[in-house]
């Protein structure tokens, strides 16, 4: 059994990285320190058309990245 799950593992590692190479957008996430196969191919498939998203400069938005700014620092 411990076999046969091995092998469906390397399988699917091997289905997630041919994804990878043939997106250009995962292959230029992962250029980032830190961002992997699995994380860009998660974040193309989650954000796929990042269009449909407000701009981060919205009022809005900043005032949301304001409330939150000194609770985070006072945690840190």
């Amino acid at each position: 059994m411990h076999r046969c799950l091995r092998k469906n593992l390397a399988d699917l590692h091997r289905l997630v990285l041919r994804a990878v190479r043939m997106d250009p957008i995962c292959r230029r996430l992962m250029t980032m320190p830190g961002i992997g196969p699995v994380t860009a191919l998660t974040y193309r498939a989650t954000i796929d058309d990042p269009k449909r998203f407000p701009p981060i400069r919205t009022p809005p938005a900043r005032a949301a990245l304001r409330e939150h700014g000194p609770v985070a620092k006072l945690r840190s």
